[in-house]
């Protein structure tokens, strides 16, 4: 099997070097804690570091180790995941999927339109979104059932803690009852759980949580509270309740809490403790993802004292204006007519950064049974595509001659109200960087990569590091074959590289760039703070800067071109959990292998020696 870590998995929208070439110490040591002021003014270094030492045997060296490629018959075979149960109207509970909803909450003449008369209806904008294909997203159940499958004493806590947030409404239905929403009642269950499940984050899992807790530690995880009353909670006042009483027996209700940041955090914010032999959660809190906290200990909170630019998760996510950028006031409801208008409106388009994967889902239709369309998945990843374009810079200087050798510096800034990149621990970004000669011949490049997606040298070779090996944070790059990785690396209690998420205890690895504004002595610091960052004074609160010191014998440098490239699934993230134990690892490594995990483009620079 092959052997190349690349990314982690589970839950679902990227080591210090001194100055010779980026030769990073062998024992990957983590940087010091150090304090910082109270507000850090916009573009102040400030040093975002993590005191924990890493064991001795990992290597991180400069000569880095890349993973052998091996011939398919090396994996096991195992029969792949048959496709899922196609989507069916379901009630259970407290619960039901979304076409109750739609019946009134569809667009119609002056009812859920923008200025140009798109439509900007809650179900239909929710099914180009992640959200509505949060438990029939082939790489979380491959990555649910690898889980299971490296710890099954643990199986209990895995499922629940993973179907909370991407099956909601058919795990509490089910919790309801006394029993448990399993991984065979997602994959194969007919049951109106079963079909609730699938639904994904729908519109009444969400709009029942209360705001009991929302915040707090308690919360995290998918602590969330739903409410027992039959509420339907939303921002506007005064909502005329007898038409939804009437038609599904719920009550609309006025609620602040809805376009607050704490209700995303009570899902976007993971903690995880690693399991023991009987399958307890025992080991210390590990921060699987924290966007919620990142945000929190950010210049855009919005909570508590308000950072230099305040901003919720919902105004970047769920954004009240339409695609022209004009206010959205619209009807919500085509019955009764004698509504009045409603605003602000939020967009349910929940858009993230996974471009990726939707554009694999609408391919994968057949397979996933979703009531979302090709079409509506293709919007979605486009919306995707845009929002990452506006995620991170870059800038770089024209190089100049320096004691034989030719020198510039690669500066990227975090736009973000939360490190980039962020969320799962699988993603990653890095440099790709090319020099060019006069006539336009491309000299030296770092950051290659394959039609696969892979890190790959000029010659074709594979650059993917293998999973005892931890990719050093780069102060300064001199070889081609070294290339500034944005990335994570989990490591478990004997510091030993880990992609089993419930063995995890820390990271090895960190240098995901923090957000503008984020403080060390911060409460949520402990949290999100970086590792494996020593000693670079250009990595700070909102950017890193990385120096290129290149050798060009018989040719001189003409232009350089930088490009920051992101991945949510990368190749090592797919070959992790297709290793053979578990028929959903192998379906989604089908799926991969004809949709390649292409990087996609954040953001390019350029620049010309004069």
């Amino acid at each position: 099997m092959r052997a190349t870590r690349g990314a982690w998995w589970l839950m679902a929208l990227g080591g210090c070097t001194g100055g010779n070439g980026g030769t990073p110490p062998a024992d990957v040591p983590v940087a010091q804690d150090v304090p910082v002021a109270q507000d850090v003014p916009v573009g102040q270094d400030v040093p975002a570091v993590r005191d924990v030492p890493v064991a001795q045997d990992v290597p991180a060296v400069r000569d880095v180790p890349v993973a052998q490629d091996v011939i398919p018959s090396d994996r096991p075979a195992v029969a792949a995941l048959a496709p899922l149960p196609p989507h069916g109207a379901a009630s259970q509970g407290r619960f039901m999927t979304h076409e109750q909803c739609a019946s009134c909450h569809a667009q119609a003449t002056g009812v859920l339109t923008d200025s140009e008369g798109r439509d900007v209806s809650p179900p239909r904008l929710w099914r180009t979104s992640m959200m509505s294909m949060s438990a029939r997203d082939p790489y979380w159940l491959a990555a649910l059932e690898h889980e299971i499958a490296a710890q099954p004493a643990g199986r209990a806590y895995i499922e629940r803690t993973c179907t909370r947030c991407h099956a909601p409404q058919g795990a509490i239905a089910t919790e309801d009852t006394g029993a448990r929403l399993h991984f065979d009642d997602v994959t194969r269950g007919t049951t109106a759980a079963a079909h609730l499940a699938r639904e994904g984050v729908g519109c009444t899992g969400c709009h029942q949580i209360t705001a009991e807790g929302l915040g707090a530690a308690g919360s995290f995880t998918g602590g969330f509270v739903v409410d027992t009353g039959r509420r339907i909670f939303g921002p506007h006042a005064s909502p005329f309740a007898m038409p939804m009483q009437n038609a599904v027996n719920y009550t609309p209700t006025q609620a602040a809490h809805m376009t607050g940041s704490a209700l995303c955090g009570s899902c976007h914010t993971v903690i995880t403790r690693s399991l023991d032999g009987l399958g307890n959660p025992t080991g210390p809190e590990f921060a699987e993802q924290a966007p919620y906290l990142e945000w929190r200990n950010s210049a855009f909170r919005a909570e508590g004292t308000p950072g230099a630019t305040p901003m919720t998760c919902q105004g970047c996510h769920m954004p009240t204006r339409d695609a022209a950028g004009v206010e959205i006031r619209t009807l919500l409801s085509n019955r009764p007519r004698m509504l009045s208008a409603r605003s602000p409106i939020g967009r349910h388009i929940f858009v993230g950064a996974n471009g990726y994967m939707l554009s694999l889902l609408a391919d994968e239709s057949a397979w996933t049974g979703a009531v979302s369309s090709p079409a509506e998945l293709r919007e979605g990843a486009a919306l995707a595509e845009a929002m990452l374009r506006s995620a991170a810079t870059v800038q770089v200087n024209a190089p100049t001659s320096e004691g034989g050798a030719w020198a510039f510096t690669v500066r990227v800034a975090n736009a973000a109200g939360h490190r980039f990149p962020t969320g799962y621990p699988s993603r990653r970004a890095w440099l790709h960087v090319r020099v060019l000669d006069a006539a336009g011949a491309v000299r030296w490049e770092s950051g290659r990569t394959d039609t696969r997606g892979r890190l790959v040298a000029r010659d074709g070779r594979s650059l993917e590091v293998p999973d005892d090996v931890v990719r050093p944070h780069y102060r300064e790059v001199a070889r081609e074959e070294d290339t500034q990785v944005y990335e994570t690396v989990m490591a478990d209690g004997a510091g030993r590289p880990t992609h089993v998420l419930l063995r995890a205890e820390r990271y090895l690895k960190d240098n995901r760039i923090l957000p503008l504004g984020w403080r060390s002595d911060h409460p949520d610091a402990p949290l999100t703070s970086a590792a494996g960052v020593a000693g670079d004074a250009d990595f700070v609160a909102g950017a890193d800067a990385v120096r290129y010191r290149i050798t060009a014998t018989g040719w001189a440098p003409s232009r350089v071109e930088v490009e920051l490239l992101f991945q949510s699934v990368p190749p090592g993230a797919v070959e992790a959990v297709r290793d053979g134990t578990s028929a959903a690892g192998e379906r989604f490594g089908i799926m991969a292998e004809a949709h390649a995990p292409a990087p996609r483009v954040v953001a390019t620079a350029s620049a010309t020696v004069p």
